[in-house]
Parts: C-alpha cells; sequence; structure tokens
C-alpha cells in the first residue's frame, strides 16, 4: 500500500450504509495552507476514485494505450485524417477530467477543478489514498505524489 505524506493529513471513510462500517477510506495530504480544503478534497477522492494526482504522474504507457484506442476508434469511426490528432488529444483530456484527481472537476462546485481548488487555497494537495473494502490492493486507487 502507498504512503501520504503531507504537513497535514485528513481522513475520510465513507459508510453505504448505517448498519455497515466504512467500506471507503480516502485519505488525503496538503501542504498548511490547503488543510482547510482537505476534507472537501478526501470526499472528492472517495466519490470520484482518482488514480493519478497530477498529469505527470499518469505512466508514459497509460498515455500511449489510451492514445491508440482513441486513434483507433477515430479512424474506425471514419473521422477525417486531418483532425484525428485533435480528436485524440481531446479524448487525453478527458481522460484526465476522469482519472487525476487534480484534473476533476469539483463535485461541490463543477465550474471549477481540484487543481483551481488548490490555488484558490494557497496551497497544494502532496498526495491521497483511496481504498476501497472488497478490492485488492491492485484495485485500489490511489497512491500518488507529486
Amino acid at each position: 500500500m502507498g504512503r501520504v505524506e503531507g504537513e497535514e493529513v485528513n481522513l475520510y471513510a465513507h459508510k453505504k450504509s448505517a448498519e455497515f462500517p466504512p467500506s471507503i477510506v480516502a485519505l488525503v495530504a496538503t501542504d498548511e495552507a490547503a488543510e482547510k480544503i482537505a476534507h472537501d478534497v478526501a470526499l472528492q477522492v472517495s466519490a470520484m476514485s482518482p488514480f493519478w494526482l497530477s498529469e505527470g504522474d499518469v505512466p508514459a504507457d497509460v498515455i500511449e494505450s489510451e492514445s491508440r484506442i482513441a486513434e483507433g476508434k477515430a479512424r474506425q469511426e471514419g473521422k477525417p485524417e486531418g483532425i484525428i490528432g485533435k480528436i485524440v488529444q481531446g479524448r487525453i483530456k478527458s481522460f484526465y477530467e476522469e482519472t487525476v484527481l487534480l484534473d476533476q472537476k469539483y463535485v461541490k462546485d463543477p465550474s471549477k477543478t481540484i487543481g483551481q481548488l488548490a490555488k484558490e487555497a494557497g496551497g497544494a494537495i502532496t498526495s491521497f489514498l483511496r481504498i476501497e473494502v472488497g478490492k485488492g490492493e491492485e484495485e485500489s486507487q490511489g497512491e500518488a505524489q507529486e
């Protein structure tokens, strides 16, 4: 399992039912300035299941695979050759918005991303970890550090 390190660490444990113990645990580490948003970010991690903290944390082989899939799909749809590159870029951007915490739309205010929320707080999110009961380590999401 990964490490969550930062000046401040916030934990959120989500219960799917009042009768059962928490089934999802999210840990979020921030610097001192972003501590005020750490709980909201932990809620975000619990609800939206990001895999990575920043775009730079996404392994190159994952991006290559996603790009190949997007390109193949665009060709299969019969898109003109001249716009396939832009289509791939758009699909990679969507991939980041789904899987990268700092690129995800903030669930409490979708007009901003988690990255923008941290910037407004004047701080940084340094790492996170999401653990879901019943999922193996390879299925749990999180360990991401800047």
